[in-house]
């Protein structure tokens, strides 16, 4: 079998020259691209010795320059991800022990669609109820009745959360504060068979708060934490 002169091991190729070597880096322009491990190895000049001679030593500080500013700035990237989740974490844990503490009803519905504005810094919160508690028009503060259906429409059939880093918030769900949910986390609460749907929605104004393909186990916790505190005060089973 014939060997292509491209393919044979540099030290087992007959007849190989400097010209050869050139020839190829020539034809292969992208050589050192595709296999950086030879700048570690490759002998360079300290200086551009003439017209045409390319100061390899500079190439390859200015390569290295580059890893090194791509590698800081991808370290400072984990650490200011890593910031904003125990943030997230301390925020949820405090919205969560709120509503633990809560003295009615009411007052759990206060702390949710009031004070988790603040304890979650957010920009709207509506705790939403298709058709009402019993079949009756929603009189609480906060709370809002939407059409049957509207769930299973907006988060697909079943779905128990969406997430929507960048779009427009869903006047349907936020009311008038749909223009402050530019991001937002739509969470089912399921207080079971005998009570109707509801969903916790939560709106931000700066994009990205809910980003659609991150970690959003921690919002899915707040939401079971509520449906527990519903569960209690509406005094239904678990």
């Amino acid at each position: 079998m014939t060997r292509h002169p491209d393919t044979a091991p540099l030290g087992t190729a007959p007849d190989l020259t400097d010209a050869r070597v050139v020839e190829y880096l020539h034809r292969h322009p992208d050589f050192l691209i595709t296999h950086p491990e030879l700048l570690r190895v490759l002998a360079s000049p300290s200086r551009a010795s003439g017209d045409g001679i390319v100061d390899m030593q500079t190439f390859m500080i200015e390569r290295l320059r580059a890893e090194v500013e791509r590698l800081t700035d991808h370290r400072s990237a984990l650490i200011a991800a890593g910031r904003a989740a125990r943030a997230s974490q301390a925020r949820v844990q405090e919205a969560v022990v709120a509503m633990m503490a809560a003295r009615s009803l009411e007052h759990l519905l206060e702390i949710v669609t009031a004070d988790f504005l603040d304890l979650l810094r957010l920009d709207v919160v509506t705790l939403c109820v298709e058709n009402g508690i019993d079949g009756k028009p929603c009189a609480k503060p906060g709370v809002r009745c939407v059409e049957p259906g509207l769930f299973d429409a907006v988060m697909g059939d079943g779905g128990e959360s969406l997430f929507l880093a960048d779009a427009p918030g869903d006047e349907r769900l936020f009311g008038a504060g749909a223009g402050l949910a530019r991001s937002a986390a739509l969470l089912r609460i399921d207080l079971g068979t005998n009570a109707p749907p509801c969903l916790l929605a939560l709106g931000a104004r700066t994009p990205g708060v809910f980003p659609a393909r991150g970690d959003n186990a921690l919002y899915a916790f707040l939401a079971r934490a509520l449906e527990h505190c519903l569960r209690l005060w509406l005094d239904l089973p678990r």
